[in-house]
């Protein structure tokens, strides 16, 4: 007979691969706090929060974050400039998570592996600024196939994690 796993049965273990986010001017603590939950979940390894973006402590964060907002390192700062210059000196190759006339569509994009990677989000209304998006390696979107042409911020995340962890466990990573 199938049944639930409680918690404890589950095998986990926190594993962190070279991947970070970037949440640009996200204003909704409740998608702050989902993101945490997703980036534990997924083995980000750590969590930027920049421009107007709120931050812990923050109580409607920690109630959708569930403790992850104490598990998963994150940095605020308001210049968002400045960090998207750190990541690139640092090697990250800088991916957006938004829709543009260049960008790629998740299911045909083979996301880098040879390179950490940093996923770009926007705020919930307007997106990734075009001062970001000029200065990304490329973005990639998630095809639509209903008459709306975006979705929760957090949800497109949660598909973007998914598909990369789906190609890292499906290919060696190349050194």
């Amino acid at each position: 007979m199938e049944r639930q796993l409680e918690h404890q049965e589950v095998a986990t273990g926190k594993r962190n691969f070279p991947l970070v986010v970037i949440c640009e001017d996200m204003l909704d603590p409740l998608n702050v706090g989902s993101v945490f939950r997703l980036a534990d979940a997924m083995g980000v390894e750590k969590l930027y929060l920049v421009g107007a973006s709120v931050a812990p402590p923050n109580r409607k964060i920690k109630r959708t974050a569930r403790a992850t907002d104490k598990r998963v390192a994150f940095t605020h700062s308001v210049d968002k400039l400045q960090v998207l210059d750190q990541l690139a000196r640092e090697g990250y190759q800088l991916i957006g998570l938004e829709i543009t006339n260049h960008s790629k569509s998740l299911y045909d994009c083979a996301l880098p592996m040879s390179q950490p990677i940093a996923i770009w989000l926007g705020s919930e209304n307007v997106g990734v600024s075009a001062e970001v998006l000029e200065r990304l390696d490329f973005c990639i979107h998630i095809p639509m196939q209903g008459i709306n042409s975006s979705m929760n911020v957090v949800q497109a995340l949660g598909m973007a994690l998914f598909e990369w962890n789906r190609q890292r466990t499906q290919r060696p990573i190349d050194h």
